[in-house]
């Protein structure tokens, strides 16, 4: 059966449309809300709220091996790691401020302002991780491995700032963001105590790594009409439409099975019972996605909860189990 919608259409309607009836104070308004709105973007999005999430997992699962947990350097690498994510996404908006497809609803002046904006705030941040870097390494408390962890990262990063501007890389991109947000906080948390690496963090990142990345894939989905305009060599647009559905419900139903295996290897059951509460969800949420692929009208905002419902139950219920132990 096709499709009733065409693929990819953004249901959600545009993000600002001309009236030629509204005043001018009102247009100014607007346009000016849209402007900090757009400025501020970065910092409401889902991959600074996991980032914060996958580094308390770290750092619980670090509290629940030794109870002697240094709170100032988990404070102190926690702020670093938020304020490289930010600086990265920053500099990432500032190139995109480049592409004037992606800014066809924003007037000329405002797309200066926010480049500006954009340039400033990305300086601050790196300004800010470097100058506690450089404490580190005058004080002495950093341990080679942090050390290697961070250069690493950059490495990454670098990586995924160049993907906005090569195309042979944007493919890529989701998975650079996957390592900077949910594979390497955990770790940092981990080095910053002198802590040996534990088989009970690789278990749990294991699990959040495919629901994360299916909330990447659903946000492509979502975009997909724009993207495919665009952004001809995203994940989402070489998948195709059908693909992508398709693998996102694969990593969900993914990710609860490896939760179950890993169960069996050892990871005690008090930790992993309260992460299968977001099973049901996740099971709504790829009821919602077939629905889309036999041509319904997709649900976006209704799935976009209960995809990132289903990674936030899971590092929290990860997170609090080590953390009260």
């Amino acid at each position: 059966m096709p499709p009733l919608y065409h693929p990819g259409y953004n249901y959600l309607g545009p993000l600002r449309q001309a009236s030629g009836t509204a005043g001018d104070n009102s247009k100014t308004k607007t346009d000016n809300e849209m402007t900090l709105k757009t400025i501020l973007k970065p910092l409401q999005s889902l991959q600074l709220i996991g980032l914060i999430c996958s580094y308390l997992l770290g750092a619980g699962l670090v509290q629940y091996i030794n109870p002697l947990i240094d709170v100032n350097a988990m404070v102190q690498g926690g702020v670093f790691f938020l304020s490289f994510i930010i600086a990265l996404d920053y500099l990432c908006g500032m190139q995109s401020t480049l592409k004037f497809e992606l800014w066809e609803d924003t007037s000329p002046l405002d797309l200066v302002r926010i480049r500006w904006a954009y340039r400033i705030i990305a300086a601050f941040f790196v300004t800010f991780s470097t100058s506690l870097f450089v404490a580190w390494m005058v004080q002495g408390n950093i341990e080679p491995a942090v050390t290697v962890l961070l250069v690493g990262n950059l490495t990454i990063g670098m990586f995924y700032y160049l993907a906005q501007v090569h195309e042979n890389l944007q493919p890529y991109q989701v998975l650079f963001e996957v390592m900077l947000v949910v594979v390497s906080p955990p770790l940092m948390a981990f080095f910053l105590q002198s802590v040996p690496i534990h088989r009970f963090l690789t278990m749990s990142v294991v699990v959040i790594v495919p629901l994360y990345l299916s909330y990447r894939l659903l946000e492509d989905l979502v975009r997909f009409d724009r993207e495919s305009r665009v952004r001809t060599d995203a994940l989402g647009i070489k998948l195709g439409w059908d693909n992508v559905m398709i693998l996102h419900n694969a990593l969900i139903l993914t990710a609860y099975a490896l939760l179950a295996l890993i169960t069996l290897f050892g990871l005690p059951w008090f930790i992993t019972w309260p992460v299968f509460l977001g099973l049901p969800i996740g099971l709504v949420e790829i009821v919602l996605m077939e629905r889309v692929r036999r041509g319904y009208k997709p649900l976006w905002k209704i799935m976009q909860i209960a995809t990132a419902s289903t990674f936030l139950i899971s590092v929290y219920f990860l997170a609090f189990a080590f953390w009260s132990r």
